[in-house]
């Protein structure tokens, strides 16, 4: 049994359709607003398009263990690389 990852999205002005777009590429079944520029999808598989996609609408990302909360984490730093 693997264990389960969540992706976590996050960038000014997050839209739904970004959201949802997402959440289709990497087979999500479920996600949630974390705020007005942050999602998370719950039980995301990793696509080799994400980072493409992400870079394309300017959206931060990183996978998560499903159980995971944020105060399970000292710092969090997340970046995107323009190419």
């Amino acid at each position: 049994m693997t264990a389960s990852t969540d992706l976590i999205i996050q960038g000014p002005g997050l839209a739904d359709a970004q959201a949802e777009a997402l959440a289709s590429l990497c087979r999500v079944q479920a996600w949630r607003r974390l705020g007005s520029g942050a999602a998370r999808l719950a039980d995301a598989t990793p696509d080799p398009r994400l980072e493409a996609e992400c870079a394309r609408m300017r959206l931060d990302y990183a996978f998560v263990p499903a159980q995971a909360r944020l105060s399970d984490f000292g710092l969090v730093a997340m970046t995107w690389i323009r190419r």
